[in-house]
């Protein structure tokens, strides 16, 4: 499987030093996956293992070839919760 990051990926990942194998770990075991059903695109979701009160959120497309970008958020235990 090949991975190919997004320009924007790329940056973020510098901007908030995010490793590629933070991302690819996430990808590869993430705590929750998603479909975005308008976009057709998979939302793996994990903690961080270099920020633990952190999520780290990876959009990509499923494939021969993986497009990856990238978002963080702050998440607390006892406030967390998913709504879909």
């Amino acid at each position: 499987m090949h991975i190919e990051y997004t320009r924007h990926a790329e940056l973020k990942l510098k901007e908030r030093r995010i490793s590629k194998s933070e991302v690819n770990a996430i990808i590869n075991d993430p705590d929750e996956i998603l479909l975005d059903i308008e976009t057709g695109n998979l939302v793996a979701v994990g903690n961080m293992e270099s920020k633990p009160d952190h999520k780290l959120i990876v959009v990509y497309s499923d494939g021969e070839k993986i497009k990856i970008d990238i978002t963080r958020h702050a998440f607390y235990q006892d406030s967390f919760q998913w709504s879909l």
